[in-house]
């Protein structure tokens, strides 16, 4: 190679190096913008009260942005493309906060003053004063107090001018504002108040859920203000701008009385009004988000002001205000109040069988969102939510098939470990996954995966075989990848849902089988995929079917009840049949028939408290507590119903392993509150909660837990399960000979007292 080209490849080499760590920057700031813009359009989407009220495709706004943010090359480029987003809403209010602080202050020493016969207070100065101990506390309201006799008007100056709601007292400007309004008045006035959306948990997108969860519009009760004893009515003018903090019900209620007139420095009239929360995005950019609008006393939505002014730097909206001070208020009012909300439940986007990238990010920031607000498990993740998003914005651009799109969508549900994390697809992409068998099925035994039945007596496999290999690969390795898939709380209910990816593939095709006999010898067998998952011989597979009654006395004496199969009308039956035995059996080793709260009723009261409920109660107007740890939860105690007059009083064993979950749990919940059972077989799934969920573009459904259910101690049940008090697991010997050891050691509790 000649020197000169030797020279040219090393500094190619060093350029390019050195351009890698500056693309992955980008990327990683490319990543971090629409991530922001992510959580900023669920904030907005779950708590702007436009959103309830008005037809706004919120969706569109955020997928016709998507591309700008994405490719925005500067911060400005990315503030453009936020605002773009923003204006769909047309509110004047939710916008992006001009950065470097304040435009304009009022000095200090115009904080109150009398001109003409006009007092004039102006609030924010007077608020920063008394936080900076430039003024005393309330000196505002005793000195207007004395300045009213030689007055013949006042002017409630309530700007802003760049008020920062992260650093300007607030505190001070409601204070001072409630001592003097009291003071110019001579008869109540009625404020005007502030409507906003709550939500009490999650209200389920599709179908209905028996959680009790829904969203709401509340308006809050208006305050009356009384005049102070010694006040004297004084006509007053009142000037606001896009940045003042507080004092909009007031301001409408004294226009409403026909007590002022209202001046409004800002060039649009709707975005004076409002409550709003900051919400922080990247590139330090902030934005304030309008959380409640103002109702006013004759039921319009708003602020009604009487003239709007420029700012100029004579300060025309003061000249202006102290002009018209003692004219009648205007008529002018805002639109009238929507007394109902609209309907809230999302487009699913179903005909989209590979949605565009836009649309798959919509699912990232849909789920996201719902989880953010609504999950109240969300803190038990094995990793923080809040990491989720940035790290699948990637992911979901990759997807180049829908079968990679409901994969992703697949991981970032089991990314919450709730075994409620069900996904279901309307549109048909579940269908084409492959879901064909060998003539076989499998169980985890201590550790290893057991075939534990058969279908076809022609093929070279035994129950009780163990697989060690499928298609060459150990099956650690082979579920793993798939466990990637599979949202569960419990490394239990995890093995639980894997039993069925043992040997899926396509229709006919061969897997090959490496397994060790019970003799230690191992072997491969290969076979067709010929069960279709829609083959009845599956349901004979299920370890939750048993040979057993539903019901009755068994050989040993004790009574026994399979509460897979008992039903409601069965119970009366099942009492009478072991009221004489001294100790009853109920196999919850499976998911009931809604019949936990009649068995608790049959049994000696130990506890009137079933369970301990909570969900999230979240309030648009309290969303910056939210932000800084404080998180209100609706909870109630769940009480058990009284007892019959002659209960059970034989012992009572309850046989648990991972197939019980939810409302399996739920039972034993109840079970435990009501006598003093004993739990025995291995934990439970761990998840419960009354399942909520969220619709996703491609008609995907994804599901949740939208209760935190707890012991009536307060225990934790979420991701721990039902623990037994006497730790049977059945043995690969055990299933293969047909026992069911978990029985046949409650028999020998309940013959002798004691653990086997």
């Amino acid at each position: 190679m000649r020197p000169f080209t030797v020279i040219i490849v090393l500094l190619l080499s060093l350029a390019s190096v050195e351009a890698q760590p500056a693309a992955r920057a980008d990327e990683g700031l490319r990543t971090a913008r629409i991530a922001a813009a992510g959580r900023l359009w669920g904030r907005i989407k779950h708590f702007h009260p436009y959103l309830a009220t008005r037809h706004v495709d919120w969706d569109r706004a955020l997928v016709e942005a998507l591309p700008s943010i994405g490719t925005a090359r500067s911060r400005d480029a990315y503030i453009a493309a936020i605002d773009a987003m923003l204006a769909k809403l047309d509110d004047g209010s939710t916008r992006v906060l001009a950065a470097g602080g304040r435009t304009t202050e009022l000095p200090t020493d115009r904080a109150l003053r009398i001109d003409d016969g006009v007092i004039v207070v102006s609030f924010s100065t007077i608020a920063r004063a008394e936080a900076d101990g430039a003024l005393p506390f309330r000196f505002v309201a005793d000195s207007v107090g004395a300045l009213m006799s030689s007055a013949r008007a006042i002017v409630l100056d309530m700007r802003g001018r760049g008020w920062d709601a992260t650093q300007d007292p607030e505190y001070y400007f409601a204070e001072e504002l409630a001592a003097v309004v009291p003071r110019i008045i001579d008869a109540p006035v009625q404020t005007a108040t502030w409507r906003y959306r709550m939500h009490n948990g999650f209200a389920p997108q599709q179908g209905t859920s028996s959680g009790g969860y829904y969203s709401a519009l509340v308006t809050l009760t208006p305050d009356l203000i009384t005049p102070h004893a010694a006040g004297r009515a004084l006509p007053i003018a009142i000037v606001v701008d896009r940045s003042t903090p507080m004092g909009f019900d007031i301001a409408s209620g004294l226009r409403a009385a026909g007590r002022a007139i209202v001046v409004s420095e800002s060039d649009r009239s709707e975005s004076i009004g409002a409550l709003t929360n900051l919400v922080e995005l990247t590139d330090s950019v902030v934005v304030a988000m309008r959380t409640a609008e103002l109702v006013g006393v004759d039921g319009s939505v708003g602020l009604a002001i009487d003239t709007a002014v420029r700012r100029t730097d004579d300060d025309a909206a003061l000249s202006t205000a102290r002009r018209l001070v003692g004219t009648s208020p205007g008529l002018a009012r805002t639109a009238p109040v929507a007394t109902t909300m609209r309907a809230a439940v999302d487009s699913a986007y179903a005909s989209m069988s590979l949605p565009s990238v836009e649309y798959r990010w919509l699912a990232l920031f849909r789920f996201w969102n719902a989880i953010e607000y609504f999950f109240p498990y969300r803190d038990l993740t094995d990793e923080p939510w809040a990491v989720m998003l940035e790290r699948y914005i990637p992911l979901f651009e990759a997807n180049a098939t829908a079968a990679e799109y409901e994969r992703t969508v697949r991981e970032l549900v089991a990314e919450i470990d709730d075994s409620h994390g069900f996904v279901r697809n309307a549109s048909g992409l579940s269908s084409r996954r492959s879901r064909s068998w060998p003539p076989l099925a499998f169980r985890a035994v201590r550790g290893e995966w057991m075939v534990s039945h058969v279908l076809d007596s022609s093929v070279d496999v035994r129950v009780g075989d163990v697989v060690v290999r499928v298609d060459g690969e150990p099956i650690d390795s082979m579920l793993g990848r798939t466990a990637r898939i599979v949202a569960a709380s419990t490394p239990q209910s995890l093995r639980r849902s894997l039993r069925y990816e043992i040997g899926r593939g396509d229709p006919d095709s061969i897997v090959r089988l490496e397994l060790r006999a019970l003799d230690g010898r191992t072997r491969v067998v290969s076979l067709a995929r010929s069960v279709p998952g829609t083959d009845p011989r599956w349901r004979a597979t299920d370890p939750t079917v048993r040979s057993t009654p539903v019901f009755g006395v068994l050989p040993s004496g004790f009574g026994y009840a399979d509460l897979e199969r008992l039903q409601l009308s069965q119970i009366d039956s099942l009492f009478a049949a072991v009221r004489s035995t001294r100790g009853l059996i109920l196999d919850m080793r499976g998911y009931p028939r809604g019949t936990g709260w009649e068995l608790a009723t049959r049994l000696p009261r130990r506890d009137s408290i079933n369970a301990i409920f909570s969900r999230p109660i979240v309030e648009a107007v309290t969303l910056s507590m939210r932000d800084i740890g404080i998180q209100p939860n609706y909870s109630f105690r769940q009480l058990l119903s009284p007892t019959i007059d002659s209960p059970y009083t034989g012992r009572v064993v309850i046989l648990i392993d991972e197939n019980a979950q939810s409302q399996s749990e739920h039972l034993c919940l109840a079970l435990e509150s009501a006598h003093d059972v004993t739990f025995i077989g291995t934990p439970t799934a761990g998840a419960n909660g009354d399942v909520t969920n969220v619709v996703l573009p491609g008609g995907i459904t994804a599901s949740f837990s939208g209760h935190d259910v707890r012991h009536a101690d307060g225990r934790r049940l979420q991701r721990i399960g039902i623990q037994p008090d006497v730790r049977v697991e059945p043995t690969v010997r055990g299933l293969a000979s047909g026992r069911d050891e978990v029985l046949e050691a409650a028999i020998e509790f309940l013959r002798t007292g004691r653990k086997p």
